[in-house]
């Protein structure tokens, strides 16, 4: 199983996105739209559903909850930035390296 980011093409990465662990890209797409959230997002179009693979994001492993392709709807993202996927990982602390790095830089 692989770990995709699955999001609405007319919204964005940064909206609404859903953390997928599925076989192919299109199966993630298929479980994502069957989410009302993404599906209204897309305006009900299934080809505006993208599914993009996530490598090297270990910690998101932890949300995988059962070994069949399912969706997470809301992975951990960063306290600050509310991002997911993206920087890796999120610490103990709440924060992702990037929010971390800025925090430090400001004291």
């Amino acid at each position: 199983m692989k770990m995709y980011m699955a999001y609405s093409a007319v919204a964005g990465q940064e909206v609404g996105a859903v953390l997928v662990f599925a076989n192919t890209a299109k199966e993630a797409k298929k479980l994502a739209f069957k989410h009302s959230f993404i599906s209204d997002l897309c305006n009900d179009e299934f080809t505006d559903v993208k599914a993009k693979l996530i490598r090297d994001r270990d910690y998101l492993w932890e949300e995988k909850r059962k070994d069949v392709p399912h969706v997470v709807d809301s992975p951990k993202s960063c306290e600050s930035c509310l991002t997911w996927g993206h920087h890796e990982p999120i610490g103990e602390d709440g924060l992702c390296d990037g929010c971390r790095e800025d925090l430090e830089e400001m004291k």
